[in-house]
């Protein structure tokens, strides 16, 4: 009995803000030593290499801290990109007086994807997932986009409201 042959090996790249302690950089962290522990290459791609988990890294995996671009540049790089999409751009992304703070670091991204070209980008977190989609979009590279999206859930309990006065 042969066992079948093992699955080549991907080059991940993972994007997230920072390793800021936290339930999204803890998940994170633990697949990259998964990914590492199973052969892939790891890059942990961040807008600030900074946080509480830096020291948790293992040497095999990358890290890569993207420089931020002036807003006005992002917008124009998304906006001529994606010409067709601007309505649906224009609130979220181009109008705003405070964007998606990672946005700063779309062309950079874009760059990163360009000359490394991972198999697929891992996000976490509504805009850095929003960047990473936008960023595919924009290199026109052939990675593969993974998003990961958690909140919290609150039940609220409807309790009686005593008067004292009664």
């Amino acid at each position: 009995d042969s066992l079948p042959p093992l699955a080549p090996r991907k080059k991940i790249a993972i994007f997230l803000p920072s390793l800021t302690a936290g339930g999204v950089a803890r998940v994170m962290l633990q697949l990259a030593h998964a990914f590492v522990d199973d052969g892939h290459t790891v890059d942990l791609v961040l807008c600030r290499s900074q946080g509480e988990f830096m020291g948790q890294l293992p040497s095999q995996i990358r890290v890569l801290e993207l420089k931020a671009s002036p807003i006005w540049a992002s917008r124009l790089v998304l906006t001529l990109g994606n010409f067709p999409a601007i309505r649906v751009l224009l609130l979220p992304i181009l109008i705003p007086l405070k964007p998606p703070k990672s946005l700063v670091f779309l062309s950079d991204l874009i760059q990163y994807l360009q000359r490394e070209k991972p198999n697929v980008l891992l996000a976490a977190k509504t805009h850095t997932n929003l960047v990473a989609l936008w960023v595919a979009k924009l290199a026109k590279t052939a990675t593969r986009v993974g998003g990961s999206e958690g909140t919290i859930v609150c039940v609220l309990k409807k309790t009686a409201i005593i008067d004292p006065l009664q």
